[in-house]
């Protein structure tokens, strides 16, 4: 063997080391990176209509996207369903948490298959089954609004195997992330009404951004909720929005509060001596009617 190709086989394996003492330094060192959630970001019809189904499910955000795709028979999502839960579990844990009491249902896999559990929230449209005898119209279909859907993805091999329907949706935070990229690509026709969490959640932080006293930067939607005006009220705390003679007490609206960082910005051309950003929750009542905001301020964090 030459010099130089010792050399260079004595470069390769140094290399090779210090990658592995690299990595294991990182994992050592730097043990608490978040976890991605990009798959917890509104997914675009483009990105779905684009996605091609694997042989195998490594992410999360793939099994959010396969579970768009893979749901939910006859009937669809209206707008962007919210990503409630996604785990990577076995088909027998999986199973037990959609089991119906008393029944039964046959299986020809092992219940070690690895699969992906996933939970989405968002109004479904069940279009009625074709009838004979309608000749003169359609059959109205079903909106199953704000409801849970959970769909069970084979990890490996997807595309053969899913299951799919109702639950209880999971009790905790919504933490919808509302990132720059969302409210630049967001579009819709001013004074039309307001028609699910998500796009509740992005107006919200839409009317937030202005000001002198606006939010900056990406920020989460932990509630996001349709109500009377009356129960907003009594939730934030404000009790004068229903004396006012504009607004009528079961006028409905949609209640957000974000969590992020607020910047105060004073009057005046000179911003130098601005107060850095200061981290809170802020909550928006909007019209459910025409996306009118009514009022926002601070509120404590759920």
């Amino acid at each position: 063997m030459s010099i130089l190709s010792r050399f260079r086989r004595s470069l390769i394996i140094g290399l090779l080391f210090l990658l592995a003492v690299l990595a294991a330094a990182a994992a050592l060192l730097l043990p608490g990176l978040p976890e991605d959630t990009t798959y917890l970001t509104p997914i675009p019809q483009q990105t779905l209509a684009a996605y091609k189904l694997g042989l195998l499910i490594e992410t999360k955000l793939q099994a959010v996207i396969a579970a768009r795709e893979m749901c939910c028979g006859k009937a669809f999502f209206i707008g962007t369903p919210i990503v409630r839960l996604v785990e990577e579990t076995s088909l027998g844990e999986a199973q037990k948490r959609v089991a119906v009491p008393g029944s039964y249902q046959s299986e020809d896999r092992s219940l070690d298959t690895k699969v992906w559990f996933v939970v989405l929230q968002g109004d479904l449209q069940v279009d009625p089954p074709p009838d004979p005898g309608y000749q003169t119209h359609t059959p109205t279909p079903t909106i199953l609004q704000g409801g849970c859907t959970y769909v069970i993805i084979q990890a490996e091999n997807p595309s053969n195997r899913s299951q799919n329907g109702g639950i209880a949706c999971p009790s905790g935070r919504l933490d919808i992330p509302i990132t720059q990229v969302t409210l630049d690509a967001y579009r819709r026709t001013p004074g039309t009404p307001v028609e699910n969490r998500q796009e509740a959640a992005i107006l919200a932080r839409l009317q937030t951004g202005v000001g002198h006293f606006p939010m900056v930067g990406d920020s989460i939607a932990h509630f996001a909720e349709g109500m009377t005006l009356a129960d907003a009220a009594k939730k934030v705390g404000n009790p004068n929005l229903v004396s006012q003679p504009d607004y009528p007490t079961d006028l409905q609206v949609w209640l957000v509060i974000l969590e992020g960082e607020t910047q105060l910005i004073s009057f005046g051309p000179d911003h130098s001596t601005d107060p850095p950003p200061a981290h809170g929750c802020r909550f928006v009542i909007i019209n459910a009617s025409d996306s009118a905001p009514i009022d926002d301020g601070s509120i404590a964090c759920p």
